[in-house]
């Protein structure tokens, strides 16, 4: 047996397709409300299209603001570190039997999910 496989799938980019258009609605309507009306309409969508930035949507919103972008970067370390995580289990020989197929799901599940829900967080800090 070997210690490193790939196990990506159909059902790792089907979950991938759904949380990302999910987040991106989300990205598009949080934008939407908290860019001002002074704003182009082009920041709308290159904000809305950065949404696989994950934490770093609210920076892009902002316009590369200093505070913005640093608070990006603090938030990474998490959100980095969880896709890191989903990704790597994708690979590893686990040992849980029958259990496998199921563990990863749920490990590239967790892991996109937070790295998108840096977006929401990011936008907190900069659209406040």
């Amino acid at each position: 047996m070997r210690l490193f496989e790939n196990h990506f799938g159909r059902w790792q980019v089907y979950i991938f397709e759904v949380q990302f258009l999910v987040f991106t609605v989300l990205s598009y309507v949080g934008a939407k409300g908290g860019l001002d009306a002074s704003e182009p309409p082009k920041r709308l969508w290159t904000v809305t299209c950065a949404a696989i930035t994950g934490p770093f949507a609210g920076a892009i919103a902002r316009g590369g603001q200093s505070c913005c972008l640093e608070f990006s970067l603090q938030i990474l370390p998490v959100c980095g570190g969880a896709l890191a995580m989903g990704t790597v289990a994708q690979f590893l020989r686990l040992p849980f039997g029958r259990f496998n197929k199921p563990m990863r799901l749920a490990a590239w599940s967790l892991g996109l999910l937070v790295w998108f829900s840096g977006i929401p967080v990011s936008f907190l800090h900069a659209f406040s």
